[in-house]
């Protein structure tokens, strides 16, 4: 099988744009383990990437991937309708900002060929905060009153605010401010919104769907940094507790159930307060998310096979190992105890 892996940031990302530092780091950490995984299955694998872009592939796949460097926009969009035609299936592997995951979604779906990820629609509501709030809250999802950030003396309730791009990837220019008011200091070409701060825990689920079924894999906790007011995305553990991981999947099935056209790989992001009354869901990512390096360390099946031949009714879920894996947001993977 002939699999094509586009990773926007580090194939087109830096081509007349620049590309945060930290995404960069895990669009490149992404594809190198599913260079891996793809490869496990047989498959040969081409990606493309930009002349500067240095990946150290890993030995286990570096035999089966082909990388196509590309150094212009016009060299781009040729190479990938070239690729993408010539490919059994590929993966899109790219950040919401900029409307950037949206774009290239519906150029695949323009090309007829098969993808291993959500439909143009779903990108459509799941990559616009704004959009996805009221979508989520007029589901019966518990999900924070979002509103554009100059706006945000709206917010019903007191306390501190959260303002963020409306579309955006990997918390970049994520801010905890204190008070509404201080929004007036942030800004984004692409909009910012605001969202009052939910206390608790920042956890995550992540999920692969098929056609006729849905695995929701072990839910883990996100390891957030907060720093002179900005938060930072710095990786995650999994898997969480018996209790916190059954409410955590709960919750990310009640969200991704009120969205048609996820498909593959996604995730859920939440926070699980004391209690399940106060458990919120923040966003749904319908794109590969870093949560898939810390899974494929304690799955016991080629997660990316899952995703090629995507769940079926009768399909059996993976399977997992009983040990606990930390990730930093440079795919980094440490496991703890078990076997």
């Amino acid at each position: 099988m002939r699999i094509f892996l586009f990773e926007y940031v580090s194939g087109g990302g830096m081509i007349g744009s620049t590309v945060p530092a930290d995404l960069a780091h895990q669009g490149a950490a992404m594809l190198r383990g599913l260079v891996a995984d793809f490869a496990a299955t047989g498959a040969m694998v081409t990606t493309l990437l930009e002349p500067r872009a240095r990946i150290d592939w890993p030995a286990d796949g570096e035999a089966s991937v082909t990388a196509i460097r590309v150094s212009d926009v016009a060299t781009l969009g040729k190479a990938f309708e070239k690729q993408a035609r010539a490919a059994d299936a590929m993966l899109l592997i790219a950040p919401e900002s900029e409307g950037r995951l949206y774009d290239w979604s519906l150029l695949v779906e323009r090309l007829g060929v098969r993808h291993l990820g959500s439909t143009s629609r779903a990108v459509a509501i799941c990559g616009d905060k704004l959009k996805l709030a009221s979508h989520l809250r007029e589901a019966g999802v518990p999900c924070p009153v979002t509103l554009m950030a100059d706006h945000a003396a709206q917010l019903p309730g007191g306390g501190p605010v959260v303002i963020k791009p409306r579309w955006g990837a990997g918390s970049e220019a994520t801010y905890l401010l204190a008070d509404a008011a201080d929004s007036a200091t942030t800004s984004s070409p692409q909009g910012m919104v605001a969202q009052r701060y939910v206390p608790g825990m920042p956890a995550s689920v992540s999920l692969l769907m098929g056609e006729d079924r849905v695995f929701a894999l072990p839910a883990g906790e996100q390891i957030m940094l907060q720093q002179q007011g900005r938060l930072h995305y710095r990786g995650g553990r999994i898997p969480l507790s018996k209790e916190l991981g059954a409410r955590a999947m709960q919750l990310a099935l009640r969200a991704v159930q009120s969205v048609s056209g996820l498909r593959g790989w996604f995730g859920v992001d939440m926070v699980l307060g004391r209690e399940p009354q106060q458990d919120f869901v923040i966003e749904i990512n319908a794109r590969m998310t870093m949560s898939y390096l810390g899974l494929r360390a304690i799955c016991r099946d080629n997660l990316a096979a899952m995703l090629i031949n995507q769940p079926a009714v009768d399909a059996p879920p993976p399977r997992f190992t009983n040990q606990r894996v930390s990730f930093d947001w440079l795919g980094r993977t440490q496991l703890e105890g078990g076997r």
